[in-house]
């Protein structure tokens, strides 16, 4: 019995040491969710703040809107953040002192990631290292910019022309895209997503859309796209951001800037793929087949 007694008394033990980790879990997972919030809040009622929230969204297009918010939320002059694991693939560590000042962030279960669970994310000037330089930087006449165009007009949901205008224009009746032969590449690229940025605002609100209503969401979408590549893009006019989500509540709030992010990352992916298309998976099986059996030789 006395032995039956301590095996019990460890597992007791085990267990209470288990609920009490899920219980810290649970406290540091509302903290993160009230910084989102309260960072969403920020946003989408302050134009300078909605501003970083673009510069931020634009150079973190894979961070979900509610990290990007509690980020700045947590240090307000952050740039471009990742996990130490991230940073480490591309030859970053963390400087001396830093492991525990990380930004705290939901981020998928590696093995259920459609369950959330918080990590830590951690600054540029958290790390030191190799150089950083974003995948792809867009530039006027190379090879990289015109595949861009072509997987612009692909993705676009409606049918691109041009004409005698001067920029780019969405026109809701037509459902078609106008832009002017005249600008440079550049020029067209960040007007074409800025259009394309509207259509699809028109395509998610159906016959509530109005250009005027929606103008700053058509306009941060085309540019965090154009900011995600390098693309110079006129900023949208913040002014009246608190009159525009004025009586939304946090949740709807967070859902606009979901459509704004999802719509840039979507857009985003499809130039990345027509720049660098990605490699069916049985050449990729193969390829590491081929090295593998390499090293072996080599060995």
């Amino acid at each position: 019995m006395a032995k039956s007694a301590a095996a019990s008394s460890f597992i007791m033990q085990g267990q209470s040491n288990k609920n009490e980790w899920v219980e810290r879990q649970k406290s540091v997972r509302n903290e993160v969710t009230q910084l989102q919030n309260s960072g969403i809040d920020k946003i989408t009622s302050d134009p300078a703040t909605y501003q970083t929230y673009l510069d931020m969204q634009g150079r973190n297009l894979h961070i979900s809107a509610g990290n990007i918010a509690a980020a700045i939320q947590q240090r307000p002059d952050c740039t471009v953040i990742a996990t130490a694991a991230k940073w480490a693939k591309q030859g970053r560590t963390l400087n001396n002192g830093e492991k525990d000042n990380g930004i705290k962030a939901l981020v998928p279960q590696p093995k259920n990631p459609q369950y959330f669970q918080v990590g830590e994310m951690y600054d540029i000037s958290q790390t030191n290292g190799k150089e950083y330089a974003p995948n792809i930087v867009l530039k006027d006449g190379t090879l990289e910019m015109e595949k861009a165009l072509t997987a612009l007009s692909r993705f676009s949901p409606v049918d691109i022309e041009p004409c005698e205008m001067q920029g780019a224009l969405y026109d809701p009746n037509d459902k078609k895209i106008f832009f002017s032969e005249e600008m440079k590449h550049g020029e067209t690229f960040a007007a074409l997503a800025t259009e394309i940025g509207f259509a699809k605002t028109h395509i998610a609100v159906g016959d509530n859309y109005d250009r005027a209503t929606y103008a700053i969401d058509g306009q941060s979408i085309g540019y965090v796209v154009s900011k995600h590549f390098g693309v110079e893009a006129q900023a949208p006019d913040t002014s009246d951001v608190a009159k525009v989500y004025k009586g939304m509540d946090t949740e709807l709030r967070r859902d606009v800037l979901n459509f704004i992010n999802g719509t840039s990352k979507q857009m985003s992916k499809t130039i990345e793929n027509e720049i660098n298309p990605p490699q069916p998976q049985r050449q990729q099986n193969r390829g590491a087949a081929g090295r593998t059996g390499n090293s072996r030789k080599n060995r």
